[in-house]
């Protein structure tokens, strides 16, 4: 059974977050953290939003609906955001292909990534 208190609470522990820290995060009182998790209080849409991006997570991930992990690119320039894309659907591709080896595309994708990426840690 879904239970969005239980998943907020594990979020903020995977974070190392206090219910404090996490309501200052967040704008919101310790005891609303605490009634968020206990179930004895629904966030506001505002408030999951927010809880969202404290956490890295679309507001799907926070519902239960979808299992994926998600990555965030707020701070990459376009560039990186393109090759990020290029990458993961070419990557996605190869699943349906047999492995033979890197493709063109996926070596010039690769480096792409090393050129764009080199020099931003």
């Amino acid at each position: 059974m879904y239970d969005l208190g239980e998943i907020i609470r594990q979020h903020r522990l995977e974070h190392h977050y206090t219910q404090e820290q996490m309501a200052r995060k967040i704008n919101k009182s310790k005891s609303a953290i605490s009634r968020y998790e206990n179930g004895s209080e629904m966030p506001s849409l505002e408030a999951l939003i927010d809880i969202a991006i404290l956490f890295h997570l679309s507001l799907d991930q926070l519902a239960g609906l979808e299992k994926k992990e998600s990555l965030s690119m707020e701070d990459l320039s376009p560039a990186q955001i393109q090759i990020l894309k290029s990458l993961t659907l070419e990557f996605r591709a190869e699943i349906r292909r047999p492995r033979t080896g890197l493709t063109p595309k996926q070596l010039a994708i690769l480096n792409d990534l090393i050129i764009e990426f080199q020099g931003h840690s």
